[in-house]
Parts: structure tokens; C-alpha cells; sequence
């Protein structure tokens, strides 16, 4: 399991809320490294601009030792499904959606809309139909 800084989680959680949530950990961090000095001219291109801009005006004032209170945000990939490879033992199933390490980040919804080899449906509505749902 990857441990990360305070500062390294609040550099992921930028990425992500660039739109680099699918990327690995250490890709995040390097993007936001390789970027750290444009990072303002990159807040129209964000894919949650105010999240962003939230993320590195809290990354801004950790580097100066100021505390933050900013709640980073990280999103379980396929929850429904970890939750149910769990509850039913199943080992295959925990390393699809990330319960269970297989070295890399894995996508169970690519990964089924791959296996349907249907090229006319985008990703988003199987992970629709796929994704579980509780009230």
C-alpha cells in the first residue's frame, strides 16, 4: 500500500479535480509537479474549476505553513462492487475494482465495457448500467 504526505494527497486532489482522476497516484503527483507553475492559467481547462481552484489556493498555504482545514476529496473506484466482492469473497472481483492490489489502478467499467466489445455505446452509460445503486 502507497502512503502519501499531506502535501502529496492535496497535489493528487488537484489533479484529479483537473480531470486526471483515472490516472495512477504518482502520475498525479507528477503532473501537478510538472504543471505547478502554470497552475492558474490551467484553471478554464479543469473539469471542476471551482474544486481546483479550491485545491491549489489550499495547496498555495500549506507551502507556507498555513493550516488549511480543506477536505481533500478522494472517490472509490466501483464502491457497489467492492462492497459486493468483499461480501461474497470473491478475489477476482476484489482486484477489479481496486479491493485488492494488482500494482496498477484498475477500472472495472472500461474493463466491461472492453469485454462487450461494443463500439458504439461509450463508456459512461455502462457505468450506468453496471454502477449499483442504493436509496
Amino acid at each position: 500500500m502507497q502512503t502519501f504526505t499531506p502535501i502529496e494527497y492535496l497535489k493528487i486532489d488537484v489533479a484529479s479535480n483537473f480531470g486526471l482522476d483515472k490516472l495512477p497516484w504518482n502520475d498525479r503527483i507528477n503532473w501537478f509537479d510538472e504543471n505547478q507553475d502554470n497552475l492558474d492559467d490551467l484553471m478554464k481547462e479543469a473539469e471542476e474549476p471551482a474544486m481546483f481552484y479550491a485545491g491549489v489556493q489550499a495547496y498555495r498555504k500549506a507551502e507556507n505553513g498555513e493550516a488549511i482545514g480543506y477536505p481533500i476529496s478522494l472517490d472509490a473506484t466501483a464502491s457497489g462492487a467492492q462492497i459486493y466482492s468483499v461480501l461474497i469473497g470473491c478475489e477476482k472481483s476484489a482486484k477489479l475494482c481496486n479491493v485488492l492490489d494488482t500494482g496498477s489502478r484498475e477500472d472495472l467499467y472500461t474493463r466491461i465495457h472492453a469485454a462487450m466489445g461494443e463500439e458504439t455505446i461509450e463508456r459512461a452509460p455502462v457505468k450506468s448500467a453496471v454502477m449499483t445503486l442504493t436509496n
